[in-house]
């Protein structure tokens, strides 16, 4: 996943009672130490795209027990 992010970019969430946030090799950090999520399921809820900017909202069902809606901020760039 690490090419489909910013060097800059950056996280946010929580996990439970846990808010994480911090620097996007955080969240690689994260994703390796925990087991791959084998009954994963994903899908695009939400696609907003205005000129250079755009939002995605993915759900993700059975990620290490964990359900977790990501929204993504994205900014074209080159």
């Amino acid at each position: 996943m690490k090419p489909a992010f910013h060097k800059d970019a950056t996280w946010l969430g929580d996990v439970g009672a846990d808010l994480i946030s911090g620097p996007i090799q955080e969240l690689f950090d994260w994703n390796d130490a925990n087991a791959p999520a084998k009954d994963l399921l994903t899908k695009i809820s939400h696609i907003e795209v205005v000129g250079s900017v755009a939002r995605a909202d993915v759900e993700a069902d059975h990620v290490t027990g964990h359900r977790f809606t990501d929204v993504f901020n994205l900014l074209k760039v080159g």
